[in-house]
């Protein structure tokens, strides 16, 4: 029987990185566990970063508006007019939609030791530190379709309108990122039938459904998570030459309203 050579391995105690760089095998001090070390973030006269106990309440106030759009089923036809009470409920299910949602502050966690007394006290007084007004329609009006060019050419003329403001979203138990606005258009279908449609800023910008009217802008869609991650949630406190931007939201739970937001400290200038 043929006899094979075997490769031969020599061990080391020396890290395979040995020769590439240094490594001090003295003092070295490891931390197996929690870290104290994060918690100085939150320690001070002027902390890097605070922590918020917080909580959701909503508005619903809508106008009683009625939308609508001429069209016509074939060419040659008569122009016939479509008719949609926005808000009643008889065009488009509203619930979860309101008009305005506010962020109220509950208490600084954690609380006892850490946070000066002055900026418990202006965060009592002061409990509403952010509100989101989602954009609706205040007037009554006729608005234009145009060729739905989605829909295969018939003998029918099919007729979509461009993406309007309708309301915002919220319930309990919604995620930040679904907190967001939502429009409307109308249209008629394969058979002429006049329709509303109601769809939510994320649908409408990935799908591409219908195009947005010209005084909606990107900027108006953003989500309540599209707000925390930019900073627009902040808090100025008198004694102090710097602002806290939000950074981050927390919730883990599903039927409350509370949750933590995370803020970072950013010196004024």
């Amino acid at each position: 029987m043929k006899k094979y050579n075997l490769p031969k391995a020599k061990f080391s105690s020396e890290p395979f990185v040995d020769g590439f760089v240094e490594i001090e095998k003295e003092n070295v001090d490891l931390t197996i566990g929690n870290s104290e070390k994060l918690d100085d973030v939150f320690v001070g006269d002027n902390p890097e970063y605070l922590k918020l106990l917080c909580s959701i309440s909503s508005k619903s106030d809508f106008k009683d508006v009625v939308i609508s759009a001429r069209y016509r089923e074939k060419d040659g036809e008569s122009v016939k007019i479509m008719s949609h009470r926005l808000y009643d409920g008889s065009s488009a299910d509203m619930s979860g939609l309101v008009s305005e949602i506010s962020i109220e502050c509950l208490e600084i966690i954690p609380e006892e030791g850490i946070v000066k007394s002055s900026w418990k006290d202006l965060l009592a007084e002061n409990k509403v530190i952010y509100t989101k007004q989602f954009q609706t329609q205040k007037l009554s009006k006729n608005i234009d379709n145009f060729i739905d060019r989605d829909l295969e050419e018939t003998s029918i003329i099919h007729t979509k309108s461009k993406a309007h403001f309708f309301a915002g979203s919220y319930f309990q138990g919604i995620k930040f990122s679904d907190i967001q606005q939502y429009l409307f258009y109308v249209g008629t279908g394969y058979r002429a039938e006049p329709y509303i449609s109601v769809i939510s800023a994320k649908d409408i910008c990935q799908s591409k459904k219908a195009k947005l009217n010209a005084d909606v802008s990107m900027e108006s869609l953003s989500t309540l998570e599209d707000d925390v991650c930019d900073g627009k949630i902040s808090i100025t406190f008198p004694d102090d030459n710097a602002t806290y931007k939000s950074v981050v939201a927390y919730k883990n739970t599903l039927t409350s309203a509370v949750f933590q937001i995370l803020f970072k400290r950013y010196q004024l200038e």
